[in-house]
């Protein structure tokens, strides 16, 4: 069977943030592990990863898990592990999952810096390589705003209910329409971005062939609520990223973040 032209260029999506991060690596330590989320250096991305993963990942589940040093956990996009270090801290054994071939230096980093617990996998960008009904929670931040077309978060949607146990939590972040809102204070911009939304992106969704490592798919709330639904998940808690500044409130993102049950 021939593929179609979206599915030629979505591997070759894939393939190009592997041949950067395969680049990121041979130039340095910092250029890799820095690849992720802009950071100046490895120390610097991981201490950006606490402040990620305490507000937008522990803090959300908290109510939901009083205890969970119990749970078994999945990171999608995993990246340089600056998460997931964060994770080993929280669960009781964490499994990262990404689509990058780099897990020994990733691995290495984490254990020098004495993280233990996890385990990583190389995906195909389309499945997760685990057990049906294996964890506690999936989670994924700053990841799925990158994926080219809605069918792909679909299939993750779909894919997070599948891994997970009855009772589990899906906590996954995507990118959000941001025209007035990102990097304001102001809560009426960020009623009014979704707002406008719907009215701009036809189906309440955007995909845009935008290079590696930019923003590829924006939705709207609701249409990740019903998508999660139709994949089995069941809205718990709406959720918007938001960024420190220095001497003020915190800054809108340039996500949204849904947490769904699986009944």
């Amino acid at each position: 069977m021939t593929e179609s032209p979206k599915e030629i260029y979505e591997g070759e999506h894939v393939e190009g943030f592997r041949s950067e991060l395969d680049a990121a690596r041979a130039d340095s330590r910092d250029a890799f592990f820095g690849f992720f989320n802009n950071s100046i250096s490895v120390d610097a991305a991981f201490e950006e990863g606490v402040w990620d993963f305490t507000t937008h990942i522990a803090e959300p589940l908290s109510s939901y898990f009083p205890v969970p040093a119990r749970l078994d956990a999945l990171e999608i996009g995993y990246g340089g592990g600056r998460l997931l270090s964060s994770a080993t801290r929280f669960f009781g054994h964490v499994q990262g999952v990404d689509i990058h071939p780099h897990k020994d230096l990733v691995g290495a980093e984490l254990r020098e810096r004495g993280y233990e617990g996890f385990e990583l996998f190389q995906s195909d960008g389309d499945n997760l390589p685990l057990p049906d009904e294996s964890l506690d929670v999936v989670y994924s931040f700053i990841v799925l705003q990158h994926v080219q077309y809605l069918k792909v978060f679909q299939r993750y949607l779909e894919e997070s209910a599948r891994v997970l146990r009855r009772g589990g939590m899906a906590l996954l972040y995507f990118g959000r329409f941001n025209r007035f809102s990102v990097n304001t204070t102001s809560l009426l911009r960020y009623m009014m971005d979704l707002a406008v939304e719907p009215m701009v992106y036809r189906g309440s969704f955007r995909e845009m062939d935008a290079p590696v490592n930019s923003t590829n798919l924006q939705i709207h709330p609701i249409k990740a609520i019903q998508m999660g639904e139709s994949a089995g998940l069941k809205l718990q808690r709406l959720l918007v990223s938001k960024r420190p500044a220095s001497g003020s409130a915190l800054r809108f993102g340039r996500q949204h973040g849904i947490l769904l049950r699986k009944p």
